[in-house]
């Protein structure tokens, strides 16, 4: 069964955001909804469509000033509050309570759900869910200003069969239905939980635990299924077209080893091949992709970052923003290239700029870098959070609020070649390879950057 949950309207959101930009009170942001709320009562019609201060006017004298005295009496539960994660980095989250919901993710942490309607006892349930984290369920007993840290999910048990998507841009936009149920581990026990593919969103709570969404493709074919519940590791997976029924398979969070400092991750790598290049199956080879050696790879992304939730790697997020890469914001697009000693200067700029919130950005030793390549992968050979990311992929003109992109080409590190001190240890993001290439240039070639923060 569907639930009917509604986002908010955009009239609306533009209403709370205008609010939250002017620093206006709970109190005094939840007066002007309500006005908002009694003139539209009033006008049968939508508020911006008033023809003007006559209408107004009328609505004052006949019904607005009693609507605005009685407010504070006859008001609903708001919550407000910042969403982070334990080191009080900002976090792009949906919120979610009473049958509204809204994401924080722009600018990350914020949200406000105005006017929720409660429980015969007063109480209103709010959940929140951020990819790579254990959900955030709480009861509450009224209206709150709350910051709401997040606990990462760390390294999990995987009860999913894995699957590679495949990119079909020509499918872009297209809508499918899609279907399956969300299960406890191997067995047939059904989850109540929440089910969001690319915008949409439902709850599996029909007592067996299906779900059923007709979504939009984005720009690569395919959608992102995000499930999550209370006292369980988040589930997310990406899938194409051709498979649309998916059955879920939830880990107890009491399975997880939580993530309280960095942690070795793995290659990536999931699938083996016999030595002449056949595809075979993994059971008993030893290969890498039988072991999975390491944790595996987990990362959230945000507005302007990828977080490595293994290693605590905040990494800087490319675009394609097509603006020329002689200043800031136009440097982030991930066709820039720069010398060594450019690669410096570009991070500098960056924390001249308060990139993301941040000033403390540096270029990444070779190791740190190397730790983001993930090897079942090429061209370029990262996670999807690196390239494509979770909203439109990466196309000509995109922003980092709408995608993520990667270079197939060499990037920078810090690290000199000892050897040849005039060459620099770089990581090609074709394949992965780790190399000291740079012809008879040397530093003077050139090459891409990802700045990265953190994890010290």
């Amino acid at each position: 069964m569907t639930q009917n949950t509604k986002p908010i309207s955009p009239l609306r959101r533009r209403m709370i955001e205008d609010m939250m930009l002017r620093k206006l009170s709970p109190q005094t942001q939840t007066a002007y909804i309500h006005a908002v709320k009694s003139f539209t009562r009033f006008l049968k019609r939508a508020p911006d469509s008033a023809s003007g201060f006559r209408e107004a006017f009328r609505w004052t004298r006949e019904d607005g000033m009693q609507s605005v005295e009685s407010i504070l009496t006859t008001a609903g539960v708001d919550l407000t509050g910042t969403v982070q994660d334990q080191g009080g980095t900002p976090l792009c989250s949906l919120v979610l309570a009473s049958e509204q919901f809204m994401f924080s993710c722009n600018p990350n942490g914020p949200f406000l759900l105005l006017d929720l309607p409660t429980e015969n006892d007063g109480t209103v349930k709010r959940q929140v869910y951020v990819d790579g984290f254990f959900p955030n369920v709480e009861t509450l007993p009224g209206s709150v200003d709350e910051t709401v840290v997040m606990q990462r999910a760390g390294t999990c048990p995987s009860y999913n069969t894995p699957y590679n998507p495949g990119v079909f841009p020509s499918s872009a936009g297209k809508r499918i239905n899609i279907s399956g149920q969300v299960l406890l581990q191997n067995s047939q026990t059904p989850i109540c939980a929440t089910v969001l593919a690319n915008g949409q969103l439902m709850f599996s709570c029909d007592g067996t635990g299906s779900y059923s969404l007709n979504i939009p493709l984005d720009n690569n074919g395919q959608f992102k299924l995000q499930v999550y519940a209370g006292g369980f590791a988040p589930t997310i997976q990406t899938f194409d077209e051709f498979q649309v029924i998916n059955d879920v398979r939830m880990a107890r969070a009491a399975e997880c080893q939580a993530t309280t400092g960095q942690t070795f991750p793995a290659t990536g790598q999931t699938s083996c091949w016999d030595s002449v290049g056949n595809r075979i199956p993994c059971a008993g080879t030893g290969h890498d992709g039988d072991i999975k050696a390491g944790a595996e790879l987990s990362y959230t992304e945000t507005t302007y970052t990828v977080i490595d939730n293994n290693t605590q790697l905040e990494w800087m997020k490319q675009d394609w923003n097509q603006l020329g890469c002689e200043s800031y914001p136009g440097n982030l697009d991930h066709s820039c290239l720069f010398t060594w000693d450019e690669a410096f200067a570009f991070v500098a700029n960056l924390n001249a700029n308060n990139h993301g919130g941040h000033d403390d950005w540096r270029v990444p030793n070779v190791k740190e870098l190397q730790s983001i390549v993930n090897y079942e992968n090429f061209a370029p050979a990262v996670s999807a959070e690196f390239h494509t990311g979770s909203f439109i992929g990466c196309v000509p003109g995109c922003t980092l609020d709408a995608c993520s992109c990667t270079s197939n080409n060499p990037y920078w590190s810090s690290t000199s070649f000892e050897f040849v001190p005039d060459l620099a240890w770089n990581v090609d993001f074709f394949s992965g390879i780790v190399t000291t290439g740079g012809g008879t240039t040397g530093k003077a070639s050139g090459k891409h950057v990802r700045a990265v923060r953190g994890g010290l």
